[in-house]
């Protein structure tokens, strides 16, 4: 019989909630005025999982603007004003995705890792019941490296092992499920057993064919 893991860790964007399309469009809101552009494809190859310094100074050198530090914050600042201007009534987490989530044993740790600011995410895990359930929430903040980097999981897994007292678990005993190429790449650095997640409506059945429901 397969061992089931001893911790679950979520991706957030693209693996609990829909975001993305709401992610491109405030990210193109807020580079319009510099001429910046790209398609939904060319988004979902390059951008799902970076951060938002690492998209706006992509945005801008391949508009070719001659961009500062302080340009980029305020590029920053107006994509996070846009989504979080329609976060409310378009970032929600399926009823399908919130059951599957409660159903898991109460005794498991189980968090989310996220390169997104904490007031993307935490308004809608709120909304949804499931904030108080995370023993961990690591967001883009929390880390001075991000996805791809392993930081962002071993931040997570060492706050379940030293803050909430789970000091038996290894890496390879913690599950993670991903959607995009960079937090798979940042799991599978950490030593974790990564579980690709097409779209977000498929994780209620990849828990329960994993054989948490």
């Amino acid at each position: 019989m397969r061992k089931l893991p001893q911790a679950i860790l979520f991706d957030f964007d693209g693996t609990l909630v829909d975001s993305e399309p709401l992610h491109y469009e405030a990210w193109l809101h807020a580079v319009k005025p510099y001429g910046a552009h790209t398609d939904w494809d060319d988004y979902v190859l390059r951008f799902v999982g970076q951060t938002g310094r690492w998209a706006a100074e992509t945005f801008f050198e391949e508009a070719g603007v001659d961009y500062t530090p302080e340009l980029v914050i305020q590029a920053t600042r107006a994509k996070e004003a846009y989504f979080r201007l329609y976060a409310d009534e378009r970032l929600v987490i399926t009823a399908e995705t919130i059951a599957a989530v409660k159903q898991l044993p109460l005794h498991l740790p189980i968090g989310v890792i996220t390169s997104s600011v904490i007031t993307e995410v935490e308004p809608a895990l709120i909304v949804a019941g499931l904030r108080d359930r995370l023993s961990v929430l690591v967001c883009a903040a929390d880390v001075s490296q991000h996805k791809p980097h392993p930081e962002p999981y071993l931040t997570g897994f060492e706050r379940l092992r030293v803050d909430h007292g789970h000091s038996e678990l290894v890496p390879a005993s913690v599950t993670v499920y991903e959607d995009s190429r960079s937090g798979i790449a940042s799991a599978t650095a950490a030593g974790m057993t990564v579980r690709p997640v097409p779209d977000p409506r498929e994780l209620p059945t990849l828990l329960s064919l994993d054989g948490w429901l």
